[in-house]
């Protein structure tokens, strides 16, 4: 059985007042045409690259090979410069660059 994602979305849509934009924007992004769409795409992938930077960081002996087929994925250059950048740093320092007492107070001072 396949899932039939064009009355998926009609069924959506038709249940929504404004349900022909969101129709279009979703199609839009299913034909990946657009550099919006494309953007788009590449930023959900961002998403799971960053996850699995901070799985491998964290051991995941799998993350590795994921983020192979992730990042083959990418349709941008801009999303592959990111991507080099999220590879290069260590998942810890987005959170905890700063060891000060940050975490504590929620304010510098």
């Amino acid at each position: 059985m396949k899932a039939d994602e064009e009355k998926a979305v009609n069924d959506l849509a038709d249940t929504l007042p404004f349900g022909d934009e969101i129709r279009d924007l979703i199609f839009e992004f299913l034909k990946g045409e657009s550099i919006e769409a494309k953007l788009a795409y590449d930023a959900d992938q961002l998403e799971l690259i960053v996850a699995l930077k901070e799985y491998k960081d964290l051991g995941n002996t799998y993350a590795e090979e994921w983020l192979d087929f992730a990042l083959r994925r990418l349709k941008t250059d801009i999303a592959r410069e990111l991507a080099e950048t999220i590879l290069e740093t260590d998942s810890s320092l987005w959170w905890f660059s700063d060891k000060g007492d940050w975490w504590v107070k929620g304010k510098k001072e």
